[in-house]
């Protein structure tokens, strides 16, 4: 591949996708930081070919051995420094900005990479296994919590002390999970899931959240009272608790998502707001769900379009394929390639790219826990379809006939 010939942005867009490359790497990136990674990638096969290069374990190895902590401080001091840059016009990538680019992405990935090359050199690998180092692991828990200040906590599987908020009575004492008290302030909170994660919350009137990867819920600290309102973007599934008012009327659930409203009242329902395809889907298993003038009952679905179409409803609907990952499972009954490959792109924190039509529906039952090569494998075992890996960047072949 000849440097000069790839499609790419300018040099100081060559910073941004050095940003992104690494958070990619680091699996931080934002839903609208994936989204943009996305639209670069899928914009030239050369681009393609360039990340597959720069998320390659050869290139990761042999570049973090080759930094220096003196020369790594000052490519991330600079890299900072550009961070908030947009794209610009496009041009090509000529051969320093091509190296340049290179190693901000070394430099921004920082010592979480060298400590992950480090710790796979110490294991001990198995003849004929995959090497731990390129195996594709399965999400796990993890949000940041973002307060009204802009400060900013990481969250993870293990219980921590809420001490060092003002707010005592915002808990971290359960594995995945943020729990409210009844008595905890009025402030706008934000959770939100990167690529690879999902992470639960309770609020304070013992509503429960669960966020799917790419997610994110802002929503008052202090829950409860005459409006129960929060603002959803990507995928959660709720279980509202049912709340009344002082004279016994009760007191409506709202999840808003850009053009979507959904009002409960005390019910299970999960929310796709990813907009994949365009569609933004509502899916109550129990209770009434109230959309614009559309009631649902239970077992429906609802569409909504994001170009401003009409509504659909859907009844008798397969909802397990919805909810299913809220659990930790992929179930998919009669789902098409890209549908699949849409759930397991966000939950393993990967790119995808297509090589043919691939027609087939498939039907898989597999838990979420399990590596992507197994996942991958099941569905290859169908002969319609076929896959490659490199880095992080999964190929989908169209089966030969």
């Amino acid at each position: 591949m000849k440097t000069e010939d790839i499609a790419g942005p300018d040099d100081q867009f060559a910073s941004r996708i050095a940003f992104l490359i690494a958070g990619y790497l680091r699996q931080s990136l934002t839903a609208a930081e994936h989204d943009e990674l996305d639209a670069w990638l899928t914009s030239s096969p050369q681009n393609q070919l360039l990340f597959e290069e720069l998320t390659s374990p050869q290139f990761l190895s042999g570049g973090l051995q080759a930094i220096s902590d003196e020369e790594l401080a000052k490519r991330l001091a600079l890299a900072k420094k550009q961070l908030g840059i947009l794209p610009g016009a496009r041009s090509s990538i000529r051969k320093p900005v091509l190296l340049a680019l290179a190693a901000c992405v070394v430099a921004l990935a920082g010592f979480f990479l060298y400590e992950k090359w480090e710790a796979a050199k110490s294991e001990p690998q198995n003849p004929g296994s995959i090497a731990t180092s390129e195996t594709i692991q399965p999400g796990r828990f993890m949000a940041v919590l973002t307060l009204p200040s802009g400060e900013q906590i990481q969250l993870d599987n293990q219980p921590r002390s809420a001490s060092g908020l003002r707010d005592t009575a915002i808990h971290f004492n359960s594995p995945g999970a943020l729990r409210y008290s009844e008595n905890a302030g009025m402030e706008i909170h934000t959770l939100a899931t990167p690529a690879g994660a999902t992470y639960a919350l309770q609020l304070a009137d013992g509503s429960r959240i669960w966020l799917n990867a790419s997610s994110s819920v802002r929503y008052s600290s202090g829950f409860g009272g005459r409006s129960r309102e929060v603002e959803l973007s990507g995928e959660a599934y709720f279980e509202v608790a049912r709340q009344t008012d002082a004279t016994g009327n009760a007191i409506p659930f709202t999840v808003r998502s850009g053009s979507l409203k959904v009002e409960v009242l005390g019910t299970r329902f999960n929310v796709n707001a990813y907009g994949d395809g365009g569609v933004l889907k509502t899916s109550l298993l129990e209770g009434t769900v109230r959309s614009g003038a559309v009631v649902l009952h239970p077992g429906e679905q609802l569409w909504t379009f994001t170009n401003g179409d009409p509504s659909r409803l859907l009844q008798h609907q397969p909802l397990e394929n919805e909810v299913s990952w809220k659990d930790q499972m992929f179930r998919f009954h009669d789902a098409g390639i890209v549908e699949i490959m849409q759930r397991l792109q966000r939950w393993y924190n990967v790119q995808v790219r297509y090589d043919g039509k691939i027609d087939a529906h498939f039907n898989l039952d597999v838990s979420r826990d399990e590596p992507l090569e197994n996942v991958l494998d099941l569905l290859s075992a169908t002969k319609f379809v076929t896959f490659s890996l490199a880095g992080r960047l999964v190929t989908v072949h169209a089966a030969s006939p």
